[in-house]
């Protein structure tokens, strides 16, 4: 290629027309069970519950896990799945933030996606992703927007917004196999999640007969460095 010269690719689809992606760099995912008698994908399910952000571990281990184990891990990804048998439910919780893994990630939930009765996904956000005409509620801490929601509270998700990673990849799933699906993203802002911003996403899983916490309260940390 000559100096100054423009080379445009084929179609803006293939985003890595001039990326050298060789096979043996593909990351490999795969399911790590904490306990070898768990080694086993239920055979009925009534909901999957997926929850998706940065750093959102330990807000969720506090509210809804509980000390809880693991039934499993993902390998090479940031997902910890949970299987609440009491109530036949399944919460995975991706902290993965590189979209190319969503296919693989999504193929290895398929035999749960297959029996569960419902699937819920909520995908945390920053504030500035969210792009639309600015409404009363956008002032608050957090503010949410649904696909396919089955809560009457809940306005829908407007256009050009969209869900991405595991949560866009499980809800294609199953829209794909005429099974139900309802998606939630839950727009915060600030990547710290605290008392106030949690509130409306405690809510939510509440409605949604989640049964978690209705309030998080955040652990004290001295963060003012100050030395005395």
């Amino acid at each position: 290629m000559d100096f100054g010269e423009i080379v445009e690719p084929s179609s803006r689809a293939f985003w890595d027309d001039f990326e050298e992606v060789e096979d043996n760099c593909k990351i490999e995912v795969e399911l790590q069970y904490q306990n070898p008698k768990s080694d086993c994908f239920p055979t009925e399910l009534d909901r999957i519950i997926i929850i998706e952000g940065s750093n959102i571990l330990e807000f969720l281990k506090a509210t809804l896990i509980k000390g809880r184990e693991p039934t499993c891990r993902i390998k090479n990804s940031l997902v910890t799945i949970y299987h609440f048998e009491e109530y036949r439910t399944i919460v995975c919780i991706s902290e993965e933030n590189d979209l190319n893994l969503a296919g693989a990630l999504t193929e290895l939930l398929e035999p749960w996606l297959k029996v569960a009765k419902k699937v819920v996904t909520i995908s945390i956000q920053p504030k500035i992703l969210y792009k639309g005409e600015e409404t009363t509620d956008m002032h608050n801490a957090t503010f949410i927007r649904g696909i396919n929601s089955t809560l009457k509270n809940i306005p829908e998700l407007e256009t050009p917004n969209f869900i991405t990673g595991l949560s866009a990849g499980a809800a294609s799933w199953r829209y794909c196999q005429n099974m139900s699906i309802s998606s939630y993203l839950a727009y915060v802002d600030s990547p710290t999640l605290d008392t106030l911003s949690t509130e409306p996403i405690l809510k939510l899983l509440n409605d949604l007969e989640v049964k978690c916490d209705r309030k998080y309260v955040v652990k004290s940390r001295d963060q003012s460095h100050v030395y005395m």
